[in-house]
């Protein structure tokens, strides 16, 4: 636990008092905030991670986890942070089951659109074998987040990405009323075009999608 204790004493360090109400009323006071602005958190972990070595390979799901379940938000995210980094040294370690354990944790929009395309992302496209498994977990849940997550995780594969399964997918949760469900349908057909716009586009135009993730996704439309 002594990362943790380290974070939380240069997290403090770091903090400005001014900045933390206007952060904890933009995440709709959901969350308690220390005060640190990214730009800084981000240093505070990279001088961290400079000055100490990562948990071991016994201990580090556990520093994460309990640093995904701080009360205050910037220590989240410096787990979140720490997971990805951690997971390219314990690739063969990192597990579904505990990536779905850190998205259902204190989860938010935040703490998803980091998991889902980075750890959930990378862990899939390392272990495909694994999707058929995840896709069935994640759609038999009432979690939003794990919806969410469904829809994101090939948000950064660009060429590699499945299409037909993204547009499966899209298509299994098209009549949700969920914001967040429809925002992030609209986000990752949006960043697809960029890779196949034809294909992104003709899927736009056939498919029965709410009003908001067709916004979404024709934004760069032109």
């Amino acid at each position: 636990m002594k990362l943790l204790r380290v974070f939380n004493r240069e997290l403090n360090k770091t903090a400005v008092e001014a900045d933390k109400l206007p952060m904890e009323k933009y995440m709709k006071n959901n969350f308690k905030f220390y005060g640190v602005r990214s730009p800084v958190r981000k240093n505070v972990f990279k001088q961290v991670m400079k000055n100490y070595e990562l948990p071991s390979a016994e201990e580090y799901k556990f520093v994460v986890l309990k640093m995904m379940q701080h009360p205050k938000r910037e220590m989240n995210y410096c787990g979140i942070d720490l997971a990805i980094k951690c997971q390219k040294k314990y690739s063969n370690i990192i597990d579904l089951d505990y990536i779905s354990t850190l998205i259902v944790t204190r989860s938010w929009w935040d703490s998803v659109d980091s998991i889902a395309p980075n750890l959930l992302g990378n862990y899939l496209l390392n272990y495909p074998e694994m999707i058929p498994k995840f896709l069935k977990e994640y759609k038999a849940s009432s979690n939003i987040w794990l919806y969410r997550s469904c829809i994101l995780f090939q948000l950064k594969y660009k060429d590699k990405t499945d299409a037909d399964l993204l547009f499966k997918i899209c298509t299994h949760f098209k009549d949700s009323k969920e914001f967040f469900v429809q925002k992030a349908i609209g986000w990752a057909l949006r960043e697809y075009a960029k890779t196949d716009t034809d294909a992104t586009y003709r899927f736009v135009d056939t498919t029965n999608l709410a009003p908001l993730s067709k916004k979404e996704a024709c934004k760069h439309r032109k």
